[in-house]
């Protein structure tokens, strides 16, 4: 396994830190803002696909059971920890965005079915 593995999933995570800290001015007006909760579907996919990106490289090397486990938990906490993270960055530091505990929970559902989906992809290899 190479660094050069990581790089869709480092690209994956720059797409999503731009797309979490536009300006609320900046974000697309659509139709689908307008669906109620949109935006936590939003948070949740955002946050499984960046679980499972990150998770991914290890599936193809020869590594125990035990460590591509304990580097899946790692996976999905830091993900979370970035989650939180970047509420506290919208509220403080991006104009007219906001932190929202809602937002953060549906990051934690998003790590956490990253995390299932991952240990499945365990179980089978």
């Amino acid at each position: 396994m190479s660094l050069k593995s990581f790089v869709p999933a480092i690209i994956y995570f720059i797409i999503t830190l731009v797309l979490l800290t536009l300006p609320g001015d900046d974000l697309p007006k659509s139709d689908l803002f307008n669906i109620p909760n949109f935006d936590k579907y939003v948070h949740t996919g955002l946050f499984f696909l960046l679980t499972i990106v990150f998770y991914s490289p290890l599936q193809s090397i020869n590594i125990s059971f035990a460590r591509k486990k304990n580097w899946l938990i790692a996976v999905a906490v830091m993900a979370l920890a970035y989650g939180i993270a970047i509420e506290f960055v919208q509220k403080y530091l991006v104009p007219h965005r906001s932190f929202d505990k809602f937002d953060i929970l549906f990051d934690a559902f998003g790590c956490f079915f990253g995390w299932m989906v991952g240990r499945k992809l365990i179980v089978k290899k």
